[in-house]
């Protein structure tokens, strides 16, 4: 995946391009020679790194171009961020949609230098531009937009991940014929969705992910409010949980298991935890899906998670909706 920088050389703003490519890994980051020895810079690729809880990838990042005075210094974080963002879990990065800000350890967005010079190198490129809270600019023929944390800057720049699948899950609900019970929710994300859909509806719910932004949005979301059933949170890695054999009445994964770097270990997870005779619960995107989400398609995807869920499922039902495929399966 090719990203677009905003930086100044010699005063002047200037676009330049990094080749961000994805491995099976350790979690570790590589780091173009270029990027190296501009220290603000490769300090901003940390933290951006360090924020998406990298474990089981590694990130190469490399600079198209071999000859610059200055690259960007802190005002890489965010760029690298979104592409890191967009690299792991399929999406595509807009050609028209550009991005500058310094991040912290936290997920803030910071101020960055030489703004105006570095608008006049997208001025007739750009249909958007993304810019740390505070640092906007009237800009003709040009959506200035001024973020406050990544989280937000995600939403910004991949519009459609945010987009609520409220039908999905009543269907998800049907088809499973859950009426009560212990759920587990594996990979839960930062909104939460299905786990508190299910826990308004009576359900005791734990949801789980390896991300502490989402843990701690989830927690948020929830302080202070009821539900006819019961909502708590942990942060662990799906492959490995510390839950005990035969926990909860059903384990599902709702539009997660794609952004999951080992689903095979994560399915057997699902299975270990769920009680004999209990439901292992996945829904997830179709190539209509991935297509509304601006996700890459993978036409491979399914069909693998469904010959894994056959080695442990004593039945499985399926069902869809336009834009997912659903696989319920009753453990032996």
């Amino acid at each position: 995946m090719r990203i677009p920088v905003l930086a100044v050389n010699r005063g002047e703003g200037v676009l330049i391009y990094l080749d961000l490519e994805s491995r099976e890994g350790n979690g570790t980051l590589f780091l173009d020679v270029n990027l190296v020895t501009d220290k603000e810079a490769r300090k901003a690729i940390n933290y951006a790194f360090s924020l998406l809880k990298i474990n089981k990838r590694d990130i190469f990042i490399r600079a198209k171009q071999k000859r610059w005075n200055r690259l960007c210094g802190s005002s890489l974080g965010l760029p690298a961020y979104l592409g890191m963002s967009a690299l792991l879990k399929g999406l595509k990065f807009k050609p028209d949609v550009f991005a500058t800000g310094g991040i912290d350890k936290k997920g803030n967005v910071t101020p960055v230098s030489c703004l105006a010079e570095k608008i006049k190198a997208v001025l007739k490129k750009a249909a958007k531009l993304l810019v740390p809270k505070g640092q906007g600019l009237p800009i003709e023929g040009m959506e200035v937009v001024e973020i406050s944390t990544v989280e937000e800057a995600e939403k910004t720049a991949f519009p459609k991940m945010s987009m609520d699948d409220l039908e999905g899950r009543k269907q998800l609900l049907k088809l499973s014929g859950l009426r009560r019970g212990r759920i587990l929710d594996v990979g839960m994300g930062d909104c939460g969705c299905m786990s508190f859909f299910l826990a308004k509806r009576g359900f005791d719910v734990t949801g789980i992910d390896s991300s502490s932004r989402a843990v701690h949005k989830s927690r948020e979301e929830a302080r202070g409010k009821k539900y006819k059933g019961s909502f708590r949170v942990w942060r662990m890695t799906a492959e490995k949980t510390s839950f005990e054999d035969e926990s909860f009445d059903a384990v599902l994964s709702y539009h997660s298991m794609h952004d999951i770097a080992n689903p095979d270990k994560v399915i057997k997870e699902m299975f270990r935890v769920c009680k004999r005779g209990g439901l292992v619960v996945i829904s997830d995107l179709n190539a209509r899906g991935r297509s509304e989400y601006e996700h890459a398609i993978d036409e491979r995807f399914l069909p693998a998670v469904e010959r894994q869920l056959k080695k442990y499922a004593k039945s499985i039902r399926q069902g869809k909706t336009d834009i997912n495929e659903m696989f319920v399966c009753k453990k032996k």
